[in-house]
This record gives C-alpha cells, structure tokens and sequence, in this order.
C-alpha cells in the first residue's frame, strides 16, 4: 500500500513539474514593435518651441524589422515649417535600434536619430533630445 502511494506522489509531482512552464509569453498582450506603419502626428521642441501637428498620411514611416529597411513616404510639397520639420525624405533607408543606457536608440543610414518610445500598439515617440532644444516626433498607427 506505502509503495503505491509512494509511487502515486512520485507520478504526481513529476507530471506537475514537467507541467510547468513560464505563462508570461504575454499572449494576451500584443508586443510592441515598431514593425508597420507609423503616421507621423506632432512634432515639437528646439529652440522656437515648436508644436506642429500632421494630418494621418501626410509623412508614413514603415519599419520592416526583418530587412531592416525603413520606408519613407513625405508628402508634404509645401515649404514651410511642417515641410522643414517633417523630417526625412521619400525613399527607402537603411536602421538599427541599439540599446543604449537601458533605453532603444534609433539609428538611419548609421546617424543616431534619438530615443525610441513605444507606447502601447499605436503610439511611439522618437525623441532626439527635447530636454536640450532637440525635437521630440510623435508617430501613430
């Protein structure tokens, strides 16, 4: 009888440790990437004290994390401050993100373009130092 029992407890904790597994795969929870499309929404900052707001598809920036491309899609044609401050031209870059001091830097075509926020699924900031006259770009889904 002790040996059954003994060997029911042995089957028992070996199933439930063997059953184990980390839940935190956050399937519940999208992850956040900046794989897509992103609109560009605000950009404010520097020394004027900016805050330019952008109309969805004016300025389209689609990250695709497997190649490592960045396409740009501007169309804004007037000049003007939301011409000058709209950031990069029509066409296809080259990125990276790299860790830097616990936080995601930007880099295109090699040339750091500031910290990288993501904020839920639709929300990420890029923020280039507004702390010291810089430009925080605000990008929405």
């Amino acid at each position: 009888m002790k040996l059954q029992v003994l060997t029911l407890v042995v089957i028992a904790t070996f199933g439930m440790l063997t059953s184990c597994h980390n839940d935190d795969d956050n399937s519940g929870e999208k992850e956040k990437t900046i794989n897509g499309i992103w609109n560009l929404k605000n950009v404010s900052g520097g020394l004027q004290g900016i805050h330019l707001d952008y109309t969805k598809g004016e300025v389209l920036w689609t990250f695709n994390e497997t190649t490592g491309k960045l396409i740009v899609e501007n169309k804004i044609i007037t000049q003007g401050p939301k011409n000058t401050h709209s950031g990069l031209k029509s066409g296809t870059y080259d990125y990276e993100i790299k860790e830097e001091e616990r936080v995601q830097v930007l880099f295109i075509k090699g040339i750091r373009q500031g910290v990288i926020t993501i904020l839920g699924e639709k929300n990420m900031k890029i923020d280039d130092g507004v702390e010291t006259d810089g430009f925080m770009n605000e990008f929405g889904r």
